[in-house]
């Protein structure tokens, strides 16, 4: 199973960090938003992540994404997820 998931500071809002994993392993850690966006529309998303969570619904837009993309996406309003 692939996930894609996304993790935004709980203070601030901001974006953090984000994880693919394959089957529960760690294949890519994406340390920069704009590459977590790439990967998505490179694999078919039409919507993308804010840099804040004050810019965008981020659980609407997982939704969407996991919909366009065909595997689970996921974003968490807290840093220590990640």
């Amino acid at each position: 199973m692939i996930r894609l998931e996304v993790a935004y500071t709980e203070n601030a809002g901001r974006f953090y960090r984000g994880h693919l994993t394959v089957n529960g392993e760690n294949i890519e850690t994406f340390n920069w938003l704009h590459e977590v966006n790439e990967y998505l529309v490179e694999k078919g998303s039409k919507v993308v992540f804010p840099q804040g969570t004050d810019e965008g619904d981020i659980y609407d837009i997982q939704k969407k994404a996991t919909d366009q993309v065909g595997f689970l996406v996921i974003a968490h309003d807290t840093m220590d997820i990640l």
